[in-house]
């Protein structure tokens, strides 16, 4: 019987599927079409139906599959909701009206997508309308429906859930992250689930390109470009965070073995970001660079939120442990895995690990809403091609900075974390300095004032000069413990780095420079009216140097004789760090003064738009 339904259920959901595209291929494809009659709304909710009835089918096949779930009346005993009844009732309304309503929405929500992004002649206002509110609407009940369908299977799964499949010499299994292991292939969620969130970025900037420049299919070799840039810097990023910690002790091979786990989004975020921009300027001339920026780098705020799944099936970045109380409202498949160790253990009833991931998930969602609609939107007179992608790096640097913090110690990076949390304050510096730089641009191709590129850089570094009062260096044993902490200044003159002082005076001689760079650019030498450009530039280039002997001052300390242990492991952290990041930020701004004084040619005309243009006056005629 139970196979019957299965069968019965895959034949309404095919059938169901190739009606809905039987109906709106018309509508698609026919320039003509812009609206539906009353026969083919009744049509498409008739498709609709199937597919929503074959989804309920689906539940009530996997209960005829598992009978014995009826007999399980409570919650076993050390699990998180020890002796809490289970009503067998209540689990099979939520599975069958859970996969009725998640059927529905999917179909829903493929049909109003189809009409929305791939429709390429005009639509009615009203059969828009329609659409638009069918596709939005089906997406918050689409997650609702999902909730509801898993919470009905989630008291009568195993935990921790399975986080991959694995393929060796026995053949085809499911693998925990607990148990994974061995030879073979495996092929792990977490991949899965950050492909997934590419592909959520790909489509969603692929329709804002067609929009523009006509032409679906810009970004494709972008992608295959940027996201293995990104893994590749993500992977670098986590090795250098953590060489002492992981590394250090190890098989050089070990920094190789991505499959392990190991990626740091902070890094890959940077690096594919980067790599995309110069390779888009390089192959894609045609494109406008700042609003390509614009619109690509806000939604890896998508893609990140997707592949934080990934750690959910792998059982890590988790909070502190805390009371379940707090967290009832979430589906009980979610607290139950939140209640499992790294290592497959239990940490008991009524506890569980703080979500972070989905915390974080869901702040990434929010930000780039507000990002899209708030800034592109609301506050677009204020506003300069490229603030959008600035707002992506210091959203998330924010974000960051306030749930490093949170975080169990087992998955700190670093020996104290304190890799991580500058980070996340080096995205913050990046966005804002990004978004003063392309303002400072603009201001001076429209009013050649130089003075506010040197006055900000004067700020920066001065605020600069007081950083190394904070912590500047992390020493820990071999276990990563942390037995001592030093000031930036206790580098310079206690523990004998000359290269920190050095740095530290070309930070004070490039603020001077900057100053004088100010003046000057206030009141002009007639005898030499470029002066103050020339020591702005000048004082960039200092910025930079200074900056980049912060970075290989650890490789010459003396560490004090109490210390005297060959396996102290030595971290830089926060305030020479975020000294050289400051430094960092008025060079960039003298390097915006630089682009802009340098000549603009015109972008070339798009390929396709001309086509798309032509396309469309011969329709009108017809």
């Amino acid at each position: 019987m139970a196979y019957f339904i299965v069968v019965l259920g895959a034949l309404l959901v095919i059938g169901g599927v190739v009606f809905e595209a039987y109906v709106l291929r018309p509508l698609i494809k026919d320039p003509l079409s812009g609206s539906a009659s009353e026969k083919q709304y009744l049509a498409v909710g008739v498709s609709w139906l199937l597919i929503a009835c074959g989804f309920c089918l689906f539940g009530v096949s996997i209960l005829l599959f598992n009978p014995a779930w009826s007999s399980i009346s409570a919650y076993p005993q050390g699990s998180l909701f020890e002796g809490e009844a289970i009503i067998y009732g209540l689990q099979v309304f939520l599975i069958v009206f859970g996969g009725f309503l998640f059927g529905a929405s999917l179909a829903s929500l493929s049909g109003s997508w189809a009409l929305k992004f791939l429709k390429v002649r005009k639509i009615d206002p009203s059969f828009k309308k329609i659409i638009n509110i069918v596709f939005y609407v089906s997406i918050p009940v689409l997650i609702v429906a999902f909730l509801l369908a898993t919470s009905g299977y989630g008291p009568y799964l195993s935990y921790p859930l399975w986080s991959g499949i694995q393929i060796d010499g026995s053949g085809i299994h499911m693998v925990t992250a607990a148990d994974r292991g061995g030879d073979g292939l495996h092929i792990a969620f977490y991949a899965i689930c950050i492909l997934t969130g590419v592909f959520i970025c790909y489509f969603v900037c692929d329709h804002y390109f067609y929009k523009r420049y006509g032409k679906h299919g810009i970004l494709d070799t972008l992608v295959l470009v940027a996201f293995p840039a990104g893994v590749i810097g993500a992977r670098i990023w986590y090795v250098v965070g953590n060489f002492e910690r992981e590394f250090a002790s190890g098989d050089w091979t070990d920094v190789f073995k991505i499959w392990d786990g190991g990626l740091t989004i902070l890094g890959g975020a940077a690096f594919g970001i980067i790599v995309g921009y110069l390779f888009m300027r390089w192959r894609k001339k045609y494109v406008d660079p700042r609003w390509a920026l614009d619109i690509i780098v806000p939604t890896i705020l998508l893609a990140q939120a997707m592949g934080r799944w990934g750690n959910f099936f792998n059982c890590e970045v988790y909070g502190q442990v805390t009371s379940v109380d707090g967290w009832r409202f979430l589906p009980n498949w979610l607290l139950l895995q939140m209640n499992v160790n790294n290592d497959g253990s239990l940490l008991g009833p009524g506890l569980i690990n703080t979500p972070l991931f989905l915390i974080e998930g869901f702040v990434n969602v929010v930000g780039f809403f507000l990002i899209y609609v708030g800034i592109g939107r609301f506050l677009k007179r204020w506003t300069v091609p490229g603030d959008l992608a600035g707002a992506y790096f210091t959203w998330y640097g924010l974000v960051r900075l306030i749930m490093e913090p949170l975080r169990n110690a087992n998955f700190n990076m670093g020996m104290d974390n304190s890799w991580s949390i500058s980070n996340s304050i080096a995205y913050i510096l990046i966005g804002l300095a990004l978004i003063l730089a392309l303002h400072l641009h603009d201001y001076y191709v429209k009013n050649k004032k130089n003075y506010p590129f040197a006055l900000c850089s004067v700020i920066c570094l001065f605020i600069g000069l007081f950083l190394p009062f904070a912590q500047s260096l992390t020493v820990a044993d071999g276990v990563g413990d942390v037995v001592a902490t030093y000031s930036g200044f206790a580098l310079m003159f206690e523990l004998g780095a000359p290269i920190f002082l050095a740095s530290y005076i070309l930070t004070i001689i490039a603020l001077l420079i900057f100053i004088c760079s100010f003046l000057l650019a206030l009141f002009p030498l007639k005898q030499c009216p470029r002066i103050h450009e020339y020591l702005l530039y000048a004082g960039g280039i200092v910025s930079l140097v200074a900056a980049i002997m912060v970075f290989f001052g650890d490789k010459a300390l003396n560490l004090p004789p109490e210390l005297g242990n060959n396996d102290l492991a030595i971290t830089l952290s926060y305030g020479f760090v975020l000294l050289a990041l400051v430094a960092g930020v008025s060079t960039v701004l003298t390097l915006a003064r630089f682009i802009a004084g340098c000549p603009k040619k015109p972008l070339p005309p798009s390929p396709f738009l001309k086509n798309k243009i032509d396309e469309n006056i011969s329709h009108e005629k017809s």
